[in-house]
This record gives structure tokens, sequence and C-alpha cells, in this order.
């Protein structure tokens, strides 16, 4: 209940990472107050065992949680893609879209936008100061610092996404104040071992983020072995073929197991000159084209590996396999 009596609606927000799919689960086996649904929203460019994942887990709660599948709408009406988007930029098809956390190799000029109407538009937003660099034979001033853009593609493939969808499940109908209800309890699977500033609320006055997990104090390893235990599961890791965030461990599973995401994946040199960006994106924080990073472990580089003693023994606080 709210202040005011009114009664909240529950969603789920599910990312299908290893957290949101161990609350799904509680919930549908009683543990938890059941949500009316679980939302996921899909950037278009999840990994195939995601997607094959998310596959498996709706049928498991078929009949108990329903679960919605959300894509960002464009203007046109289509279902919105996150690397076609970010290629239509790049070939001045789209005047915008929001920026994914690649890694920038800092240039003192800004990489030129092919839309005349885009560039004209941001000469004058930075006041006409920018050199930009109109042919590909001239070579950059590099100014040899390293920096991340802002993660923008969060907000608009996944939270606006959810919150629209969010508004149809409960009848917010357009032109109820921010402040009124329906009101809605906005589950979120971060667990208790996370850092507590990424537990943020809401940007809607009428949503209320909530996250159960840190409330049972279930942390990550947990929830692992919750899921092993009732479901003998293991949860791939939830995220774009080619998020930055990936580890190296990630991206060596990626090239060795699944080639022809590391095909889309190397195919980073597409964004290499990314329009109104300071300097040359990559997707890997090394700002090294990603066919040419190495990947290898230590071992592979032929270190030896000490045998650990007892008091070097992994204690269950050691780096886990999986991310949401």
């Amino acid at each position: 209940m709210n202040a005011d009596g009114a009664a909240r609606h529950v969603i789920l927000s599910l990312r299908a990472g290893v957290q949101s799919t161990a609350l799904a689960l509680i919930a549908a086996r009683g543990d938890l107050p059941l949500p009316e649904a679980a939302i996921f929203t899909d950037t278009g460019w999840e990994s195939a065992v995601t997607y094959a994942h998310l596959e498996w887990l709706a049928a498991e709660l078929d009949g108990v949680l329903p679960v919605h599948l959300v894509r960002k709408q464009r203007r046109d009406g289509g279902a919105a893609h996150i690397r076609d988007d970010a290629l239509g930029v790049v070939a001045g098809r789209l005047p915008r879209m929001a920026t994914p956390p690649v890694f920038v190799k800092g240039s003192r000029e800004y990489n030129p936008c092919p839309n005349p109407a885009q560039q004209a538009k941001f000469v004058r937003h930075v006041g006409g100061a920018s050199n930009f660099v109109v042919m590909p034979l001239f070579a950059r001033t590099f100014t040899g610092k390293t920096s991340q853009l802002k993660r923008q593609c969060t907000g608009e493939y996944k939270i606006e996404p959810i919150i629209r969808k969010t508004r149809e499940l409960v009848g917010r109908r357009r032109g109820i104040r921010r402040t009124q209800p329906p009101y809605v309890e906005m589950w979120i699977g971060i667990s208790a071992d996370e850092k507590p500033t990424r537990c943020k609320p809401s940007r809607e006055p009428w949503i209320t983020n909530c996250w159960p997990l840190r409330e049972l104090g279930m942390t990550r390893r947990d929830c692992e072995q919750w899921l092993l235990e009732h479901h003998g599961l293991r949860v791939p890791k939830s995220s774009c073929i080619a998020c930055p965030y990936h580890d190296d461990r990630l991206w060596r599973e990626i090239k060795l197991h699944r080639p022809d995401e590391w095909e889309e994946a190397v195919a980073d040199r597409a964004i290499r000159r990314l329009p109104m960006v300071q300097g040359e994106c990559y997707v890997h924080r090394s700002c090294v084209p990603l066919d040419e990073v190495d990947l290898r472990t230590p071992e592979d580089r032929g270190q030896l590996t000490l045998p650990l003693g007892d008091e070097g023994r992994d204690n269950g606080d050691g780096e886990d396999l999986c991310q949401l």
C-alpha cells in the first residue's frame, strides 16, 4: 500500500542474468510474493545463449508468472536494434543514438557526422571551436588519454521500454499526474554483495524500486547455488554481444565457443570514428582492435601457476563467472 492507501502493482525487471533469474524462480516457488508480471527489455543484440535461456525461463514460468518481451521503438514504429542504430549513425542514416559505453582513444578533434544538417547543428553546439577531419587520409593528433563514453544505452534501450510496458500493464493513462496512482513496486535483481550505489531510486515518482535479494541477504553466489540446487542451472551473462563491460575471460569464451558472435564483435572497427566523438572508439578497454587484443591467460603465455596451499584455497569469495 502507498501512503495514501492506494495499492501497488508489483512488476519484476527481468534482465535474464543470475540474480533476476533466481528472483523470478524464487517467487514462482512461493518463497516470495508473486509479481504480476516480469518484463525483459531486448536491445536486439543479446547473445544467443541469453535468448535460449530466456526461452527456457519463460516456459518454466508459464502459467505462473507472465514474461513480456519489449523493445525500444523507432520513430517509424519499428523495433530498434542497438548495433544497427550505431551503424546507422556512422553512415549518416540516423541523426543520433544513445551512446554505448565504448572506450575512446582521445583526440584533439571531433569525428565528423556524414549527415550535413546534423554536422552543422553540432558545429553550432560546440561553438565552432572544433577542427573536423573530413578526409580519411589525414592523420589524427592523439592526446594519449583514454576514457569511456557515458552509458546512455541502458536508459534508452532498457529503462524506457520497461516503463512504457509497465504503464500499459497497470493501466496508467497519459495525462495522469506523476505523483498519482496507479503505483508500481519494481523488483530489481541486485544482490546483497553488490555496491549500495547501484540501488538507485526510480526517476518516475509512481514507481518505487525494490531489491528483494538484498532484503533476503542473498549474494550472487547464493543465487548461483540456489539455481544449481533447485534447477541444475548455470545462467550465462546477460549482455549485448560486444558490450564494453566484458572482461577478457568472457571475450575468450566468445572467441572460442561462439565464432559467429565473435565475428560480429570484431566488426567494432565500423564504429571506430563514431560521429561527434572526440577520438577513436573501441569495445575493449585497451583501445586496441578486438581481433588484435591478446586474450591469452597467464598459463597460455607460459607463466607457471603455483599450487595453492590450504591458506590459498578459494574460500567462496572469488570472482563470479556470470554478471548481470
